[in-house]
């Protein structure tokens, strides 16, 4: 069977599948970003352990060893980015970047959302993807590397109160499929789309809102509790991996079904 002159690829292959390669893991110090840091790390990476909160990003890349760094960046301030990737280019090649970091936003309808939370809402989930691309591309064309976003089931569907929140996720899908044509075949981007992953983030939305973690995790048909972290994780790792080289452009669901229903009519109606 012709292959077009690709690479024969064994899916499944046995072995660390990210070994002797460089991740850059954004949002590093808590919650998916440490879990991808943690398994990219497991798969036999070195990992790059950035977070906008420097002892976080500290504390991650320890417990990973000597195979990690950290180091501290707003990955929304383009200076920042800039003091960045001058350290990252001084380690050497660079072969995968993770843009893990986000915040909820504001839990409102648009009324109810000030203009400063929307800015800040898009300022890091959307221009913080934007500018850590746009300095990792030229390495990673050098590599041959790949992009994974972490987008969110709510970039799909409409929620009621998240008027900031879903329209940066959905925006990032699409931010993503542009790189992938744009830069395809040097380099891979594909997104992954949560659903509601017990995180320090969702953490704080369960806190504002006063609903406990059994009823928020009841939106996915799969298992009714809300989403581990390593769970999107390895879906990550899967994406950086050979096993995903003929993937590009994708966002994929890592969300127990969430997006094959959408809300329950009682959700709905509240």
């Amino acid at each position: 069977m012709p292959n077009n002159g690709q690479e024969t690829v064994l899916v499944g292959s046995r072995g660390p599948r990210l070994s002797g390669q460089v991740v850059l893991v954004t949002g590093a110090g808590q919650g998916i970003g440490q879990s991808i840091a943690l398994r990219a790390a497991e798969e036999g990476a070195h990992v790059i352990c950035v977070d906008i909160r420097e002892e976080t990003a500290r504390a991650t890349a320890a417990s990973i060893g000597h195979t990690s760094t950290s180091l501290q960046a707003d990955v929304a301030d383009e200076q920042s980015v800039a003091a960045l990737f001058t350290e990252v280019r001084r380690m050497g090649p660079l072969d995968h970047l993770c843009n893990v970091a986000g915040v909820a936003g504001p839990q409102g309808a648009v009324v109810d959302v000030r203009p400063d939370e929307w800015d800040e809402t898009v300022r890091v989930n959307l221009r913080g993807p934007y500018l850590m691309s746009r300095a990792a591309v030229p390495l990673l064309i050098e590599t041959g590397g790949s992009i994974v976003n972490i987008a969110s089931a709510l970039g799909h569907i409409g929620w009621r109160r998240e008027a900031a929140y879903g329209p940066t996720k959905a925006a990032l899908i699409q931010f993503t499929k542009s790189l992938a044509l744009d830069y395809a075949p040097r380099i891979r981007a594909n997104s992954i789309s949560p659903g509601a992953v017990h995180t320090p983030m969702i953490q704080a939305v369960l806190d504002e809102t006063g609903a406990d973690p059994d009823t928020y995790g009841a939106i996915h048909p799969l298992t009714r509790k809300l989403i581990p972290p390593r769970a999107i994780a390895d879906a990550c790792i899967f994406l950086l991996s050979r096993d995903a080289t003929f993937i590009t452009g994708a966002d994929l669901p890592v969300d127990c079904g969430m997006l094959a229903t959408g809300r329950t009519t009682q959700e709905l109606t509240q």
